[in-house]
């Protein structure tokens, strides 16, 4: 259940995007929870390779949407 300040935000990689997860560089109060590739699910750990089309899932603070929104929803 996510409660009060917490939300989670997903948004799918594009195509020019190269790096993995440490290249996100998300808001300190946000959190990548998983990532769906091809229609699979996998739990995210600090190292990982993204590729273009993953949809990647995030926990955050209701405070960081807007950051989140204009970096990867602009």
């Amino acid at each position: 259940m996510i409660r009060d300040e917490a939300r989670v935000f997903s948004f799918v990689i594009p195509e020019d995007f190269e790096g993995g997860t440490r290249d996100l560089e998300l808001p300190d109060d946000a959190r990548l929870v998983c990532i769906y590739r091809q229609g699979k699910l996998i739990i995210a750990r600090d190292d990982m390779e993204l590729k273009a089309d993953d949809e990647v899932v995030i926990v955050a603070r209701r405070d960081c949407l807007p950051e989140l929104q204009k970096k990867w929803n602009g």
